[in-house]
This record gives C-alpha cells, structure tokens and sequence, in this order.
C-alpha cells in the first residue's frame, strides 16, 4: 500500500589520508592514522586500513567515553541553555580558547559527572537531566527583578533569578 521507503547507499573503501605539503594535492607527505584530535588523547589505535563502519564505531565509543568529558560537558550546557537562556558556558558552540569561561565551571563538572554516571538506570539520558534541572533551586527561582541585585549581576550569571525569556511554541 503505498510508496515504500528504501535506501540506496554505496560502501566506499577509506583512502589513505596524507598531509599535504603546502596544501598542494601534488605534494603528499606523511599519513594521517584515523584518530579523535590528539590534544584530547584520542589514539583510537586503528590503521589506515580499518573499514568505514569500524572508525565510525570507534570513533564514537571514544566520544562517549568516560574519558572524554569534553562531550557530556558540552550536552550538559546546551541543555542548561536551552532551559535558562544562556549557558553555563556562555559560548555553546565554542569550548575553546576563544569561548567565554563557565560562569560555575564547578556546577558544569557536576552536571556532566551526573549526566555520564554509570550509578543511574539510565546514562546520557537528557530526560533525566532535563528533570535535575526544572527540579532545581535555580529553576524554581523568581524571575522578579531585585535592584541591589541587578546593580551586582545585571544579566544574573549567578543564578539569583530565573532570566524570564521568550518560550518557543514546540517547548
């Protein structure tokens, strides 16, 4: 009954990645091994000869590591912004060098460390960390402004309020 859904898809054999002299394409040099960016460690002991599915599968099994905070720190953050209007790292899309720093970087670690905890029913589950966050002290907060308070933390980084914001309809 009706149109079925299909997929057509080629597997491609992974090339053998070489820098490039200059950036010339003429002008290769040594090889580049399938690895995460080594200034977070990420060695996923592979060849140039591992198959597409088995980089793909190692590469992710690195991201989600325990090991690898980078990725439960910047879930945690986005979803902080998405109920608070601003992250705790200001720059969601920018934990590097040129983001702002974590307002509560201590928070941040606690929230990521709950996030991943291996202790819980269910790790990595926003759901859950969705619920910490509308059940906390910060949430639950008065949106009324406070002039004492405004002339310290105008755009109330320290959590003293709730920033009132404007909800989208799907929220």
């Amino acid at each position: 009954e009706g149109p079925q859904p299909g997929f057509v898809g080629r597997f491609v054999k992974p090339v053998i990645t070489h820098v490039l002299h200059r950036g010339s394409p003429e002008n290769p040099r040594d090889e580049v091994v399938p690895a995460g960016p080594a200034i977070f460690g990420g060695d996923l002991k592979l060849t140039s000869q591992a198959s597409g599915a088995k980089r793909r599968a190692e590469f992710a099994e690195w991201i989600s590591s325990p090991g690898n905070p980078l990725t439960s720190r910047v879930m945690v953050n986005r979803i902080w912004h998405h109920i608070f209007g601003s992250g705790i790292v200001p720059t969601t899309s920018d934990f590097g060098k040129a983001g702002a720093r974590p307002t509560h970087p201590e928070l941040l670690e606690w929230l990521a460390a709950e996030f991943v905890s291996p202790n819980e029913a269910q790790p990595w589950s926003m759901k859950r960390m969705i619920r910490l966050l509308v059940m906390s002290d910060a949430f639950r907060r008065s949106s009324r402004p406070n002039k004492a308070s405004i002339g310290v933390d105008a755009g109330a980084s320290l959590l003293w309020r709730y920033p009132p914001q404007r909800v989208s309809a799907e929220v």
